[in-house]
């Protein structure tokens, strides 16, 4: 199953199964990117984040305060900001359990990405400087991976599988595409 939004960066959510070949509408109202794990979709309205559990065939809400969600089987990442201060949340959709992983008013973060061992995102400290951090989720050890750097646009969105972190960055006026192994045994 793949998932996709119908009319540019807000639409209706669709979950295509490709070996069906039939469209299932999830939803009339999705914004940004949407994401799937295993039976679960996850996406942004306004600032709520909801998921879909295609199995149940039904739509719930993750939480009424974020953005950009990633998930990874049964754990979603987002960023939430209020006050000055920008924070990485985690929530375990077994348990309903939901943690911070990374609170800060020093820099900006964009876009979280979650595997099974890490949450990586971009880090912006001022205008076009910018590179990619993350987290152990076993240790809770936040981690560079990308120093930061002159960049000509500060929004990095990086994607991570398993400990292997790739991200597009401006830093030679291209959109060129750079990768890093992390291995923090």
């Amino acid at each position: 199953t793949v998932v996709y939004i119908d009319g540019g960066a807000c639409g209706k959510l669709y979950a295509y199964d490709i070996v069906r070949k039939e469209a299932n509408l999830v939803t009339e109202n999705a914004c940004g990117s949407a994401k799937i794990s295993k039976d679960v979709v996850v996406w942004t309205y306004g600032s709520n984040i909801y998921g879909y559990d295609l199995k149940k065939d039904e739509i719930f809400l993750i939480t009424d305060n974020g953005g950009h969600p990633d998930i990874y089987k049964n754990k979603v990442v987002w960023l939430h900001a209020e006050a000055g201060f920008t924070e990485v949340h985690l929530k375990n959709l077994n348990n309903g359990k939901s943690k911070i992983l990374n609170r800060t008013s020093e820099y900006g973060i964009t876009y979280p990405a979650i595997s099974d061992k890490y949450v990586i995102w971009g880090k912006t400290t001022s205008q076009h400087v910018a590179g990619v951090e993350g987290v152990d989720l076993k240790t809770g050890e936040v981690f560079e991976i990308q120093e930061q750097g002159s960049h000509q646009n500060g929004v990095i969105a990086p994607t991570i599988d398993g400990n292997v972190a790739v991200w597009m960055a401006w830093r030679t006026g291209n959109g060129d595409i750079y990768g890093a192994v992390i291995d923090k045994n």
